[in-house]
């Protein structure tokens, strides 16, 4: 937050100073009409600068979150290769629902404690996992995941079924009870 506050401020500083020197004789001009036209338009380019490079943090600072996430969702499994998927959805004893997501997407977020609640209740008996469509792009292809959140339903490793969207929790609990012909 402090690295986005600190960008903000330095493109607001520099576009300040652009505005001042500047020369605009019509007003148009973003940058040079005036120090508070430069300033705006700095901060707001700062700004977006600064946003891009959340996605870009470290693999240390992402391993940090997902460990906070496995702490706080300890029955969900997060997908990291195809290798695992294989393992853990299609080599499976249980039957198994894949939650295609992303980190950017509001109700991929909305579905995440859902989900875990989910796995609470079911845990033994059925397994969810979360594929993360930017990091595994292959999955969601191989699947052919258009829109996100997308669940899929497999057993004995083949998909039975699939639902889009977000759903509260007695819906899920519902589902698998259909779905999987489960008590």
């Amino acid at each position: 937050m402090l690295q986005i506050l600190l960008i903000t401020g330095f493109g607001a500083v520099i576009g300040g100073i652009i505005g001042t020197m500047g020369n605009c004789e019509s007003g148009a001009c973003p940058l040079t009409a005036s120090p508070w036209r430069g300033g705006i338009f700095g901060a707001v380019a700062g700004l977006a600068i600064g946003l891009s490079s959340i996605g870009s943090m470290s693999s240390s600072n992402q391993e940090q979150l997902k460990q906070a996430a496995d702490k706080k969702h300890p029955n969900l499994i997060v997908i990291t290769s195809e290798k695992q998927f294989k393992k853990e959805v299609l080599e499976s004893k249980l039957p198994v629902i894949v939650d295609f997501y992303a980190d950017w997407c509001p109700p991929c977020q909305m579905l995440l404690p859902v989900m875990s609640k989910v796995a609470d209740t079911w845990k033994g008996k059925v397994k969810i996992v979360k594929v993360n469509v930017d990091k595994n792009p292959q999955l969601s292809t191989k699947y052919g995941v258009r829109s996100i959140p997308d669940v899929r339903f497999i057993k004995a490793g083949k998909q039975v079924a699939k639902e889009g969207g977000y759903a509260p929790e007695d819906i899920w609990n519902q589902k698998i009870k259909e779905i999987f012909k489960l008590k």
